[in-house]
């Protein structure tokens, strides 16, 4: 008899295919999170289609400081990303392929997750599973697909009315795309969904349920064809599979694709749509099928007794931050010093405490408010709230942010509240705010950072950065830089006269970082704010603010001039920073957020990244209102500001 394989061994080979068009301020990202997999990939073919940026070279940069990775560079003529991904179908060598284009990104336990449901249903040649959409306007929304398909209905009326499958979150049967007969080359845009659908009797799919990637809307993109064209292709599609459904099925599908376009349309000029994500409970009603995500978290009906109380008397404010460092999602920016800080641009904050039955916290929040005529108030709570102590109920997290709003009701009649929350992003907790939060329709923040593990040796960080930004922190270490920390009014100067050179030289708008408001700042913030400056012939010519708070650090501002840019002194100022951060025994620095689906962000975000930290996703903002057209006016009024800006 011969030997039982284990489950390792039956694992299936996977190989992943990554179509790529100018994506050079994207695909390393991409990469990074496929070679960054618990389960690593049998082979990775990067399939480029005529880039005329420096996609290539980048890839072919970061696959040669992996040799450990088998991988495969493709370089073709322009043809479309139908092309592209038939070439590196035609390459792949493994019975199943994962595709995911050169601007997505997969959680880290992606591709474990997918080779465990192939094991566990042998009978299915297609794996898909739930994404987050993240739009380029930075508005978001779940895609569970496996909550739209009906397994007691054919497959392929599912696949002509609505999205069930997505590239980037399918893995198949290389068997089955050459039974369908691979992608359309013809199409330049919804190539992929023309598959789906003619792939449809051949297909046995299995859904994965739970978020595994997030898919980018990107202008330029291989995927982000012209809006008139890909309206056509639709189009095309469902007349040419018109033998899916009867008449009235494709008179009813052509009408909801040119309507559905035509609001895509108004969209573009502006405006969001605030009816295509249900966000409080995770569905997506968009395009004819409901899905719940996070249908299976159960809310406990019984809540142990929490109580909300407002931090008024100056004893306990002297606590609030000792109660705050036992929190591990503590944060700089609920501290009680940021709050005085904010009190001088004329926010007043409210400190809220929660409270168990035992006196134990369950959690914290500091709100800064301004009020307003006819008795309206507005909230905001950078890093707030804080629900991760020892006896916070994980289970009754939604009741307990419930209480805070409830007090918030209370105070006004017309009250507005919106959270930036900093916790990692995780469906329990998603859903927990969900149940007493929305998603705003319109965010200050990407929601997503860098963090840099301070925990490893300087050596380790170093060889994790990119082999750009090694050379570069190399050739800047070897520069004659002298290094200061501190805010004393010396390095204050320094900093915001190199901001002022950094804001004139790239024609920035002004943010009102003068010497007097960057030294109020720093004396309020005291020793949580740390300026690192470097000097070449005693003149300054880089330096950073950061902040701390327990043992995180926040990367909070920085700034180069001229001379600095010359002898690429930023890179160094970084690699100083990350030693002085040791040296105080702090375990992590954030970076500071990135906008990876901005491109107006694309030289940040690639600086931050190339520090080789892990890009985290928040759970980032949450509002609420006691009045639907305040909660309105307060989108509207953070558009404009953002427009503005």
């Amino acid at each position: 008899m011969g030997k039982l394989m284990t489950p390792a061994e039956l694992r299936p080979a996977i190989s992943v295919v990554c179509p790529a068009y100018n994506s050079s301020s994207f695909v390393l990202r991409t990469l990074e999170s496929v070679v960054g997999q618990t389960y690593r990939p049998f082979e990775i073919i990067i399939s480029d289609d005529g880039s005329t940026d420096e996609t290539v070279a980048i890839v072919k940069e970061f696959l040669r400081d992996r040799p450990d990775i088998r991988s495969v560079v493709l370089e073709g003529a322009h043809r479309g990303p139908g092309a592209a991904r038939n070439a590196g179908i035609k390459r792949s060598t493994t019975d199943w392929i994962a595709f995911i284009d050169s601007d997505d990104i997969w959680l880290p336990n992606k591709l474990e997750r997918v080779a465990e449901g192939i094991i566990e249903h042998p009978e299915a040649n297609l794996v898909c599973h739930s994404e987050r959409h993240i739009h380029a306007d930075g508005s978001s929304e779940v895609y569970d697909y496996g909550g739209r398909y009906n397994s007691h209905k054919p497959l392929g009326p599912q696949l002509y009315n609505m999205t069930l499958f997505s590239t980037s979150a399918v893995t198949c049967r290389r068997s089955l795309l050459y039974q369908a007969g691979l992608f359309d080359e013809s199409m330049m845009s919804v190539q992929d969904f023309e598959l789906w659908v003619r792939m449809a009797p051949y297909a046995t799919p299995f859904f994965l349920r739970g978020i595994l990637g997030h898919y980018f809307d990107r202008d330029g993109s291989v995927s982000s064809h012209r809006h008139y064209e890909r309206w056509k292709n639709f189009l095309r599609v469902a007349i040419r599979h018109r033998d899916k459904v009867t008449l009235a099925g494709l008179l009813y599908r052509l009408s909801r694709v040119t309507l559905s376009f035509c609001v895509r349309g108004v969209s573009r000029m502006g405006w969001s749509r605030p009816w295509k994500c249900d966000s409080a409970r995770g569905s997506v009603p968009s395009l004819g099928g409901k899905g719940d995500l996070y249908r299976s978290v159960h809310v406990s009906e019984a809540c142990p007794t929490v109580t909300w109380e407002l931090v008024e008397q100056p004893s306990d404010l002297e606590e609030w931050d000792r109660a705050l460092e036992q929190c591990a999602a503590g944060s700089v920016f609920q501290s009680y010093k940021w709050g005085e800080y904010k009190r001088a641009a004329g926010w007043v904050p409210m400190r809220w405490i929660a409270w168990n039955a035992d006196k134990a916290v369950v959690a914290m929040c500091q709100i800064l408010t301004k009020s307003y005529p006819a008795g309206v108030m507005v909230g905001w709570a950078p890093g707030g709230p804080v629900p991760r102590f020892s006896a916070t109920p994980a289970q009754d997290l939604a009741r307990v942010v419930r209480g805070l709003l409830d007090e918030m009701n209370g105070l006004r009649k017309r009250v507005s509240l919106r959270f930036d929350s900093h916790l990692p992003l995780d469906s329990a907790t998603a859903h927990a705010f969900g149940q007493a939060c929305k998603r705003p329709i319109a965010c200050l923040n990407s929601g997503y950072s860098i963090r840099v593990d301070l925990t490893k040796p300087m050596d380790v960080i170093l060889q994790r950065m990119t082999a750009k930004h090694r050379y570069y922190v190399k050739k800047a270490l070897g520069k004659p830089i002298q290094w200061k920390t501190g805010n004393d009014p010396s390095l204050v100067r320094a900093l915001c006269d190199l901001h002022a050179e950094m804001v004139q030289h790239k024609g920035l708008a002004s943010q009102g970082n003068s010497f007097a408001d960057l030294s109020y700042f720093c004396a309020t913030l005291g020793d949580h704010a740390t300026i690192l400056a470097g000097y070449v012939d005693d003149e300054p010519v880089t330096s950073c603010l950061t902040l701390t708070f327990g043992q995180k650090a926040f990367y909070l501002m920085a700034a180069t001039g001229r001379r600095g840019r010359e002898v690429s002194a930023a890179y160094a100022m970084v690699y100083h920073l990350l030693e002085h951060l040791q040296k105080r025994a702090l375990t992590e620095l954030d970076l500071g957020g990135v906008t990876p689906r901005s491109h107006l962000a694309g030289g940040v975000d690639h600086f931050k990244r190339g520090f080789g930290g892990e890009l985290l996703e928040y759970l980032g903002e949450w509002e609420w209102a006691n009045a639907e057209w305040l909660r309105w006016g307060m989108n509207l009024a953070v558009r404009f500001r953002r427009v503005r800006l």
